[in-house]
């Protein structure tokens, strides 16, 4: 009986584990990017906080969680890598949608 708990319980954690690995991945585009209807752009000045920067990508819809961008950003160490400057995003240069990797390549 006791044998049959653990194993339960092995089975549900490995389960809750999967299910949030796969709700990230899908939250940052690596499963089904988000696809860019038009073209949208983006202005990141010299001062602006990060945390700005991620609400206006999801707000305008190049992202679908600024709050798992910030921490997909940070646990990468690519936040240094983000410049100040103006970013236009188009549809034909993410013709098969974009994920947060595109993102950051896109702010070098």
């Amino acid at each position: 009986m006791h044998r049959i708990k653990t194993k339960t319980l092995i089975f549900i954690g490995l389960f809750l584990i999967i299910i949030t690995i796969l709700f990230f991945a899908y939250d940052l585009g690596f499963i089904f990017p988000p696809k860019l209807i038009g073209g949208t752009t983006i202005y990141i000045g010299p001062d602006e906080s990060f945390s700005d920067i991620a609400g206006d990508l999801e707000r305008k819809g190049i992202i679908r969680s600024a709050n798992d961008f910030v921490l997909f950003v940070h646990l990468s160490g690519n936040m240094k890598k983000i410049r100040p400057g103006e970013f236009s995003f188009s549809e034909s240069q993410f013709e098969n949608g974009i994920s947060v990797l595109d993102v950051i390549e896109f702010f070098r």
